[in-house]
């Protein structure tokens, strides 16, 4: 898991980042819609990119549905509906899977693609998400960094768990 972690500002109330801010932490950028997301690289776990998603009747709309990772049955996040953005014109077989490993164990996170960009992420060089970013958005993301492409949300995959067992958190 990555040191890096939220808590709420006592002044404020709001989400402050926590954990080492001298050390950049490497980040994989994943595609969702026209957002680009980061993942810790000490978080994710080997898996095929194109896996099946097994839908599940009556599950929540960020639960994507389950699929087979080794032997093992993992629950998909459905990153759209987890950033509060609409169901994609296109089916799920443009979409891509990244697992990544949580305190709850492994979960699968469908995005739409995973560009071969990285990203040092400094704790210190962080930007809460502003109050323009869709509130789903803002209970998922930590805070944006620039990089040379533009904006990045860097993904806090505990808060996103959260929202798959709880969607109104």
């Amino acid at each position: 898991m990555t040191d890096m972690s939220t808590r709420p500002d006592p002044a404020t109330g709001r989400q402050q980042i926590t954990g080492p801010e001298a050390e950049p932490n490497p980040h994989l950028i994943v595609r969702v819609d026209e957002t680009r997301l980061a993942l810790a690289e000490s978080d994710l776990v080997d898996g095929p990119v194109q896996s099946i998603v097994h839908r599940l009747p009556l599950a929540p709309p960020t639960l994507a549905g389950l699929t087979n990772l080794g032997g093992a049955v993992v629950p998909v996040l459905d990153m759209r509906a987890a950033l509060g953005l609409p169901d994609p014109a296109n089916d799920d077989a443009s979409r891509h899977t990244r697992f990544v490993r949580t305190t709850s164990g492994t979960i699968g996170l469908l995005v739409e693609n995973a560009e071969t960009q990285r990203v040092d992420v400094q704790p210190a060089a962080l930007h809460q998400p502003p109050l323009t970013m869709l509130p789903e958005a803002r209970r998922v993301v930590v805070g944006l960094q620039r990089d040379d492409t533009g904006l990045v949300a860097v993904l806090d995959v505990e808060a996103a768990v959260r929202r798959l067992r709880d969607p109104l958190d």
